[in-house]
C-alpha cells in the first residue's frame, strides 16, 4: 500500500532539506461507536517524519478511513493508525491526534452538546523528542 523509496528519486539528503515532517490536518472521520452503535464525528491530525519512504498524500486519509469503517472506539483507532504507519513506513516518528464529538454523549444519557474527546498517540521521535512533539502540537492549533 505504501510507496516510493526516497533514495533514487530526489535523494534523501535533498529531500530532507525541504521536508521535516509530513503533516495532515483536519482529516474527516465518521466511525460508529462499538458500544452504542451511534456515530461519532471529528477530525484527525497525523504527521510522520520520513526515514527512507514517503507516501502519496492520499494514503494517510485512506489509512484513517480504513480503521474507522467498522464499529470502533476512538482510542483504538488512534493507536491502530499510529502502529500501522510505524510498521509500514518505518519512519523516524508518527503522531496521531483525533478529536471527535460522540453522539452517544449528545443524544443519550448526559446529553451534553459540543463536548469533544481528544486522543493521541506519539511514536518514535514524536515521543522521545520534546521539540518534535511541541512543533507538531503547535502546528495542530493553527
Amino acid at each position: 500500500m505504501f510507496g516510493c523509496h526516497v533514495n533514487g528519486f530526489f535523494g534523501a539528503k535533498a529531500l530532507y532539506q525541504f521536508i521535516r515532517a509530513h503533516l495532515f490536518l483536519g482529516l474527516s472521520e465518521r466511525p460508529i461507536c462499538e458500544h452504542h452503535l451511534a456515530p461519532f464525528m471529528g477530525f484527525g491530525h497525523i504527521a510522520y517524519i520520513p526515514n527512507d519512504k514517503i507516501v502519496g498524500l492520499s494514503k494517510i486519509p485512506r489509512t484513517l478511513d480504513h480503521f474507522s469503517r467498522q464499529p470502533q472506539n476512538q482510542e483504538r483507532i488512534t493507536q491502530q493508525v499510529a502502529d500501522y504507519l510505524m510498521e509500514k513506513l518505518n519512519p523516524k516518528g508518527v503522531a496521531v491526534v483525533l478529536k471527535a464529538r460522540h453522539l452517544c454523549v449528545e443524544m443519550r444519557g448526559v446529553k451534553k452538546h459540543d463536548c469533544w474527546t481528544t486522543t493521541s498517540a506519539m511514536k518514535g521521535a514524536f515521543m522521545s523528542d520534546l521539540n518534535c512533539r511541541q512543533e507538531f502540537l503547535s502546528l495542530m492549533r493553527k
